[in-house]
């Protein structure tokens, strides 16, 4: 099975940890979003779209790639975030979900960790959630890609 993971990540390149694991974990291809000029995801059983969570909301720049995609229907895609917060309630994947669904994509998961913040007034205060994602959060991810990739396999 072929695996693809796309993600966006700055700041403490939080996002990029938990994509490196996940790739890692089941021998997917990796790139960042800005190495990704063109992307053909046709030789593709697999495909992870990942970020950090900026205003509510995936990166701009990840959403804008789901939307230019060709051959997207039907494929396996997952989803996964890093945030400050992790509250259900405000459903952070909400633009993405509603993207991948218009564009006719299979959904089979998402996954959220929490991530070192330094934003806003939190970055005076000293951040929160600092040594996030560590090892058990890393250790989630993995877990999580490896049950997907069984659950369609």
């Amino acid at each position: 099975m072929k695996s693809l993971i796309v993600y966006k990540s700055f700041h403490h390149n939080n996002t990029k940890k938990v994509a490196e694991t996940m790739a890692e974990s089941i021998g997917a291809d990796i790139f960042a979003v800005d190495e990704i000029k063109k992307i053909d995801v046709s030789e593709y059983d697999l495909i992870g779209f990942g970020s950090g969570i900026y205003l509510s909301n995936f990166h701009l720049s990840i959403l804008n790639l789901v939307k230019r995609i060709k051959n997207i229907e039907n494929k396996n895609v997952f989803i996964f975030s890093t945030s400050g917060l992790s509250i259900k309630f405000l459903d952070f994947d909400r633009g993405i979900k509603k993207e991948l669904q218009k564009r006719g994509a299979n959904l089979v998961g998402s996954f959220n960790s929490k991530g070192f913040n330094t934003n806003s007034i939190v970055g005076l205060l000293g951040g929160m959630n600092k040594g996030r994602p560590n090892d058990l959060d890393l250790n989630s991810a993995k877990k999580f890609v490896e049950d997907i990739r069984l659950k369609i396999s």
